[in-house]
C-alpha cells in the first residue's frame, strides 16, 4: 500500500479478565470498542480500573488489560503515542479507598502520564498489543465494588526523521539551514504535492538559501515540471531564496502562518501561483523579486517592516494590499506594473522615509494611497503612469520630490507642495500633448522657502526660474512673470496655451522650451528684445507689445 494513500486505522481492543468478569466499554470512542482516529484528532477511551475487587494480598493482580492495534498504517510524517491517566486510588460505594498502580507485563510500574504505546509511519503490517495490569498496593479490609477510572489518550503526532532516513527516501530532502534534517520537504509520489515541515523539537525551522545553480536549486524547483501545490506547516519560519522560482505550474501556497521571511526570488516567475491564504499576517520581511510575476489578487502584510525591490513587479492580477504600520522600507518597484492594483494601504504612522524610484510605476488604476507622516522623499517615477490616481496629500515632513515621480497622473486637477520640501525633480509632473491630463494649478505652502506658486504656476522661490506649467491650466496667452530667467525645458510639456509673453529679463530658452505645446502660434514681447528673436528662429508669430 502506497504510503501516502495510507489511511490511519486504529482497533482498540480492551480485554478485562478478573475473577468476575464484567463488560467494559470504550464509550468515549464507540460502543463496540473501535474506532478510525484521524491524525489531527486526539482520541480517549475510558475503563472502569477494575471493575470488582476481592479481598486480596498487596501486589495481588486482580485485573489485566490489553491494548491492541490491528493492522494499523500510520501515514509519513506521523507517529502514534498512547498514555495512561489514572487516580491510584480506587473507591468503594461507602466510601473506602484502595490504592492500587498499573504495571507492565514486565513488572515496571506505569506511572500516570506515561506513554505506554509508540508506532511509527507505515508499521505495523499486524497486530501490535500492549498488556498491562492493575495491582493493590494495599491490602483490602472489604468485600464489594471498588472502581477507578483510567483514561487511555491516543494520538498521531509528527514524526522526527533522522539525516539517515532522509537519505533513503527520494520523496524527502532535508533543506534546513543550521542542519539539513532540520527543515523537510515531503513530496507524494508523482511529485505534484510537497509538504515542507519543521523536523524535531530542536529545529530552529528555518530553511536554507537556495540558488539557481545545478548544485544549489531547490528540491521544489528540481520537480518544478510537475509541482502543483505547497504546503508550509506551522514551524516552518522562512520561504528560503529560489525556493519555488520558476515553478510555473504551482497553483496554491497552503499554511505559512509562522512565516517571518521570504526570500528573494522565492516565488519569482510562479505564473500560476494566485492562492497564498495564510502567508503574510506574521511576514516582517520580504526579499527582493520574491512575488514578482505571480498571480496573486490580494495580500496582507500585517506585521511587514520590509518589502525589498521588485518584490511584487508584474503581479498583474494584484488588486489589494494593505502594509503595516511596522513599515520601515520599501524596495524600488516593489510594486511597479501590477495593472490592476486600486488601493494600497499604508497607515500614517509607518515610520517608512522613503518612497523609492518607481515604488508604484505603472500602476494604471491605483485609485487611493496614504503618503506616511515620516516620508521624506518620494523618488524618481514613484507613481509615474498612475492614471487614475486623482489626489494625494504630501507630509510635511516631505524634503525631496523625484523627477517624472507623478509623471502622466492624468486625473490630478491639483497638487500642493508641503514647507519643507526643498528639491523638485525636472518633469516631476510630466505629460505630453497626447493625453487629456487635468492639471490645473500647483499650489505651494506660503512657508517654503524653495517655491513658490503664482496664479498655479510653479516658480523658484526668488521667481527666477519657471519650473512647471500645469499642462491644463490653459491661458490663451499665458503671461511669464517678470523676472524670470530660466524655463526648465519641461516646464511646459503638454500645455494647451495659444500664445505666451516672454518678458525682457528671459536672454535664452530651450528650443524645445514651447515643443509640446501643439496649439503654441504666437510670441509676445518687447520689439528687439530676445523674445522676438526666438519667435523668429522657431517659427512662431511675435507680436510687439
Amino acid at each position: 500500500m502506497n504510503k501516502q494513500k495510507q489511511i490511519l486505522s486504529l482497533l482498540l481492543t480492551v480485554i478485562l479478565m478478573m475473577t468476575v468478569c464484567f463488560p467494559v466499554f470504550a464509550a468515549d470512542i464507540t460502543d463496540k470498542g473501535a474506532t478510525t482516529v484521524e491524525h489531527t484528532v486526539a482520541a480517549t477511551w475510558t475503563a472502569t480500573v477494575p471493575a470488582y475487587v476481592e479481598p486480596a494480598e498487596q501486589g495481588q493482580q486482580t485485573a489485566e488489560y490489553a491494548v491492541t492495534l490491528e493492522q494499523a498504517v500510520i501515514p509519513d510524517g506521523k507517529q502514534l503515542t498512547a498514555s495512561v491517566a489514572y487516580s491510584g486510588a480506587m473507591t468503594e460505594q461507602n466510601g473506602v479507598e484502595l490504592p492500587y498502580k498499573l504495571y507492565d507485563e514486565s513488572g515496571n510500574e506505569i506511572q500516570s502520564g506515561a506513554q505506554i504505546l509508540t508506532e511509527a509511519a507505515g508499521t505495523p503490517d499486524e497486530s501490535v498489543s500492549v498488556s498491562f495490569g492493575a495491582a493493590l498496593t494495599a491490602k483490602a479490609k472489604y468485600a464489594g465494588v471498588y472502581t477507578d477510572t483510567a483514561t487511555f489518550t491516543f494520538d498521531v503526532t509528527e514524526k522526527t526523521y533522522t539525516a539517515e532516513e532522509i537519505d533513503a527516501n527520494p520523496l524527502l530532502y532535508g533543506i534546513g539551514k543550521t542542519k539539513p534534517e532540520y527543515v523537510v520537504a515531503q513530496f507524494n509520489e508523482d511529485y505534484t504535492e510537497v509538504t515542507i515541515f519543521k523536523n524535531g523539537a530542536d529545529s530552529d525551522g528555518i530553511m536554507k538559501v537556495f540558488n539557481y545553480s545545478t548544485n544549489g536549486m531547490s528540491p521544489m524547483v528540481k520537480n518544478k515540471a510537475t509541482l502543483k501545490q505547497a504546503t508550509v506547516q506551522d514551524g516552518v519560519m522562512n520561504i528560503a531564496a529560489y525556493a519555488f522560482y520558476c515553478c510555473s505550474e504551482l497553483t496554491d501556497l497552503l499554511g505559512g502562518e509562522s512565516v517571518t521571511e521570504i526570500g528573494n526570488s522565492a516565488f519569482t516567475s510562479c505564473s500560476s501561483l494566485s492562492s497564498i491564504q495564510a502567508l503574510g499576517a506574521d511576514v516582517k520581511k520580504i526579499g527582493s523579486s520574491a512575488f514578482n510575476g505571480t498571480a496573486i489578487t490580494e495580500i496582507n502584510l500585517l506585521n511587514i517592516e520590509e518589502i525589498g525591490q521588485w518584490a511584487f513587479r508584474d503581479c498583474k492580477a494584484l488588486r489589494a494590499v494593505t502594509l503595516s504600520d511596522k513599515l520601515a522600507k520599501l524596495g524600488e518597484y516593489a510594486f511597479g506594473a501590477c495593472h490592476s492594483l486600486e488601493v494600497c494601504t499604508i497607515p500614517l504612522t509607518a515610520p517608512i522615509t522613503e518612497i523609492p524610484a518607481h515604488c508604484f510605476d505603472t500602476c494604471k488604476v491605483l485609485k487611493n494611497i496614504v503618503i506616511p507622516n515620516a516620508v521624506l522623499s518620494i523618488g524618481t517615477s514613484a507613481f509615474e503612469k498612475c492614471y487614475q490616481l486623482a489626489d494625494i496629500t504630501l507630509p510635511d515632513t516631505l524634503v525631496e520630490i523625484g523627477d517624472r515621480a507623478f509623471g502622466y497622473c492624468l486625473n490630478f486637477t491639483n497638487i500642493t507642495i508641503p514647507k519643507n520640501v526643498a528639491q523638485i525633480g525636472d518633469s516631476f509632473f510630466a505629460t505630453n500633448s497626447s493625453y487629456s491630463a487635468k492639471l490645473a494649478s500647483i499650489t505651494v505652502d506660503e512657508e517654503n522657502a524653495s517655491y513658490k506658486d503664482v496664479d498655479g504656476v510653479l516658480l523658484s522661490k526668488n521667481g527666477d526660474t519657471l519650473i512647471c506649467y500645469p499642462c491644463n491650466k490653459n491661458d490663451t496667452n499665458y503671461v511669464i512673470p517678470d523676472g524670470v530667467q530660466y524655463i526648465l525645458s519641461t516646464a511646459f510639456q503638454g500645455g494647451k496655451i495659444s500664445g505666451v509673453t516672454i518678458p525682457a529679463s528671459i536672454t535664452n530658452l530651450d528650443t524645445n522650451v514651447f515643443s509640446d505645446c501643439k496649439r503654441l502660434k504666437t510670441v509676445y514681447g518687447v520689439p528687439g528684445s530676445y523674445a522676438e528673436t526666438f519667435a523668429s528662429e522657431n517659427g512662431y508669430t511675435f507680436v510687439a507689445q
